[in-house]
């Protein structure tokens, strides 16, 4: 997270920065970019879900996948499911696992 390069004690900081979100009681999402997705960050133990959005490449070209990886509090199926940006918004291809 970008928080580790803006300050020395980034972890202290995170926290705090969690916590000030929390007392607002919006929804929030934090974005970040990770390379390698068996990588656990500090950010996927502090927050309640965890989405990852793939990129993979399929016989016919580049597809986008999504993939829940935890809901705290609901069981969720954390395979990867195609992904496509359409007119009326993102959607989820459901019973399409990507292999």
């Amino acid at each position: 997270m970008l928080l580790r390069y803006l300050f020395d004690d980034s972890d202290t900081t995170l926290m705090r920065f969690l916590t000030a979100i929390k007392r607002t009681s919006a929804t929030t999402l934090l974005i970040s970019e990770m390379t390698d997705p068996s990588a656990y960050a500090d950010e996927h133990f502090l927050a309640h879900g965890v989405v990852f959005f793939h990129n993979y490449l399929e016989d016919d070209g580049m597809r986008r996948g999504i993939q829940v990886i935890k809901m705290r509090g609901t069981d969720v199926n954390t395979e990867i499911h195609t992904l496509s940006f359409e007119s009326k918004g993102l959607v989820v291809t459901e019973g399409t696992p990507v292999s």
